[in-house]
């Protein structure tokens, strides 16, 4: 596998730039996620065997479903990516993850606005995307890890709260869609600030014990306040 980075790549190989080779090895192999992990270690040379946050990276983005890693995979096949065994190595990015700002019930929405989906695990890498290449080359960064998973919390939040919508208004998804979530995956930074501020609603409202009582009316005025906002009118 190491073969596959030889002259395509102008920056040492990690992680990430031999995610083709590890999935290729996966696929071919039929192996889940340990085995193509030991599989790479038994032939690596100790600096390029995968331990401790390089394993996370690798594990996290294995175990996601291939319709989500193709953001990453399209992303590090260009000449620079937002992506590094840094920011890749948090659990917070898959689906399956809920980020807690109280301890409410199950059946509470509370519960549902935290919870990270494939949906939302999607935006989040298409948001990192389109906000990576829509910078000038000359001041593109990396994200950090707290800002990767930033992103997946209000995504978690964009995607439950659409479905909360739809269920009390017929026939509204495509344009929640269109004049939503279709921006947050092309980058659009003022929505960004808005979901940033309802995520802090959120921790706000549990924090004071209210989460049960206040949850249709808090979620139909911070969808209200996000859908209308002139500062995420569609282009």
């Amino acid at each position: 596998m190491k073969v596959l980075s030889r002259g395509s790549i102008r920056e040492a190989p990690n992680p990430i730039t031999w995610l083709n080779g590890l999935i290729s090895l996966q696929s071919s192999g039929g192996w889940d996620t340990s085995d193509v992990i030991r599989a790479w270690n038994d032939g690596a040379a100790a600096r390029d065997r995968l331990t401790g946050q390089r394993f996370m990276t690798v594990r996290n983005v294995l175990e996601m479903e291939g319709s989500v890693r193709e953001n990453i995979v399209s992303m590090v096949n260009k000449l620079g990516s937002p992506y590094s065994d840094e920011n890749l190595s948090s659990k917070k990015l898959l689906p399956g993850w809920q980020f807690k700002g109280a301890k409410v019930t199950k059946q509470s929405n509370w519960a549902r606005y935290g919870m990270v989906t494939t949906e939302s695990a999607t935006y989040t890498l298409q948001y990192t995307n389109s906000v990576f290449e829509g910078m000038p080359k000359t001041l593109r960064q990396k994200p950090t890890k707290a800002i990767l998973e930033q992103r997946s919390e209000f995504c978690a939040l964009a995607v439950a709260l659409r479905e909360d919508l739809v269920k009390e208004i017929p026939n509204i998804e495509d344009y929640i869609n269109k004049r939503w979530l279709k921006r947050l995956a092309a980058g659009d930074v003022a929505l960004e600030v808005e979901l940033c501020a309802a995520v802090a609603s959120v921790f706000r409202h549990t924090a004071q014990g209210v989460a049960r009582a206040c949850d249709n009316s808090w979620m139909s005025s911070v969808v209200a306040g996000l859908v209308l906002s002139p500062r995420v009118r569609p282009a």
